[in-house]
């Protein structure tokens, strides 16, 4: 294991994390199994105080789990130089056979997260709590992945040794390996372009609608998945290359790096980002009959909106200047 204190850090608030997400389901299940907000019986009254507690300390645990998937990538980002062969993050998730299951976790993860705390965000504005039992039901869900990303993340950092010879980015999007990078970084560049412009003019079509006629939330939150997928091969495939103005360069690591300005991490945020607000926004379709938070989902469900196309816009004007100011020239 590195002694390095981001690693330390993330070790110890991965542990907390799950300890805490353990005790809250142990009284989430609780809670559901008794609650019964038409009495008021002492029972009730513990159980609406304990609700409270535990909706707080996800709020928080959840919060940060968001902000995690990108101290993570920052952490491996910034150990890469310690390893053999290392040019990028993706050197160093390349460690052991932990780092990139580890990756995938965290992202899925960083939407469950973000699904429950708008979930969380709609039932603390009613006043009899309509969707505790959807909540904490999700909430059993979410626990078993954040006990698997504790577990693969300790496998992880404590692999982690100095004098392991890794490889580098290289040689992990080369066209010529037998891996899943290398498919990714073989679509044509032209052709992941088009489709993710395609993709993203479907969206952007869906979100004018709901401006203008308050419909196409379930068609925004279904759109975003492949959207989400079509913009990662895209960055893999066509915009890489044309930020290193190198067409065998397809790393998405390498954009973490102070050489091309740190881009990737608004590139990430903004598509990650507007990818979570747009199914958010799926999502509270079924909540808006639910009378004691219609208002609330009425008004929330435009400034979901605008943030998620905010952000979709945000990434495409990313891709086009990137694309647009590269000297490369593609046949």
């Amino acid at each position: 294991m590195i002694f390095e204190p981001s690693v330390i850090a993330q070790l110890l608030s991965s542990l907390l994390m799950m300890a805490l997400v353990l005790y809250c389901s142990y009284w989430a299940y609780r809670i559901t199994r008794h609650w019964n907000p038409m009495t008021g019986s002492e029972l009730q009254i513990s159980l609406e105080r304990r609700t409270y507690l535990i909706s707080t300390m996800l709020k928080y645990v959840f919060v940060f789990e968001v902000l995690s998937v990108f101290l993570f990538l920052y952490t491996a980002e910034r150990i890469h130089n310690l390893f053999v062969g290392a040019m990028c993050a993706a050197g160093t998730l390349n460690v052991n056979q932990f780092g990139y299951p580890l990756l995938l976790i965290k992202l899925f993860n960083f939407f469950l997260a973000g699904l429950w705390l708008i979930i969380n965000y709609f039932d603390q504005k009613g006043f009899d709590y309509p969707l505790l039992r959807v909540k904490y039901r999700m909430l059993m869900i979410i626990a078993p992945f954040m006990i698997a990303e504790t577990v693969v993340g300790f496998l992880y950092f404590t692999g982690l040794k100095p004098d392991i010879i890794t490889s580098c980015c290289g040689t992990l999007f080369s066209l010529d390996s037998a891996t899943v990078t290398s498919e990714l970084s073989s679509v044509p560049a032209k052709r992941a372009l088009v489709g993710f412009y395609l993709t993203s003019s479907i969206a952007a079509v869906f979100y004018v609608l709901f401006f203008v006629r308050k419909k196409c939330t379930v068609l925004i939150g279904l759109i975003n998945l492949p959207l989400l997928v079509i913009s990662i091969i895209t960055i893999i495939s066509a915009v890489s290359i044309y930020l290193y103005e190198l067409p065998t360069h397809h790393c998405p690591f390498c954009m973490l790096q102070s050489d091309v300005n740190f881009i990737g991490y608004p590139l990430y945020i903004s598509l990650f980002g507007s990818v979570l607000m747009g199914m958010g926004l799926g999502l509270t379709t079924f909540f808006k009959d639910i009378s004691s938070i219609k208002k609330a989902v009425r008004e929330t469900q435009i400034r979901m909106a605008k943030i998620a196309f905010g952000l979709l816009l945000l990434f495409n004007l990313l891709v086009s200047w990137i694309v647009v100011s590269s000297e490369l020239i593609l046949e």
